[in-house]
């Protein structure tokens, strides 16, 4: 086989990358020391969540979210895609005027996030840490 293009690293970039070269046509071919998905991919829990950056970094991890419920629907194989959240434990007071901004521009941007009693956290997280769970508010993303 003479490949048009060599991707190199297989993890979910570079299978995700390979995909939609192979379905624009081009001969691909991968190249990956272990089984594919073994490295990084392996180990991490493909959480993207910038809402600390800046709003290209939000829009970046939209379109990579898109880009995963739509390769969740169209491979073959299950990717094990699931759309979750995350959850901010705001430790201080002092810190919750910055979350409570942070927040106020993610709404404005289109996500959706809450404040969160110590029982919304319990009923939402049932195994946190009670010592969290009773400190001030938290936020759910």
């Amino acid at each position: 086989m003479n490949p048009d293009i060599v991707v190199i690293g297989v993890g979910i970039v570079g299978t995700s990358c390979a995909n939609y070269l192979a379905q624009s046509g081009l001969k691909v071919h991968l190249v990956e020391k272990g089984p594919i998905g073994s490295g990084a991919s392996r180990a991490g829990m493909s959480h993207m969540a910038n809402w600390e950056e800046s709003e290209i970094h939000l829009e970046l991890t939209r379109q990579s979210n898109l880009l995963y419920e739509e390769l969740s629907q169209t491979l073959p194989t299950c990717i094990e895609y699931r759309h979750t959240g995350s959850t901010v434990i705001v430790e201080t007071s002092e810190k919750m005027d910055g979350m409570q901004k942070t927040m106020e521009r993610l709404q404005a941007w289109g996500l959706r996030c809450r404040m969160l009693s110590s029982q919304n956290l319990l009923e939402l997280e049932p195994n946190i840490a009670m010592k969290i769970c009773l400190e001030e508010q938290n936020a759910n993303f």
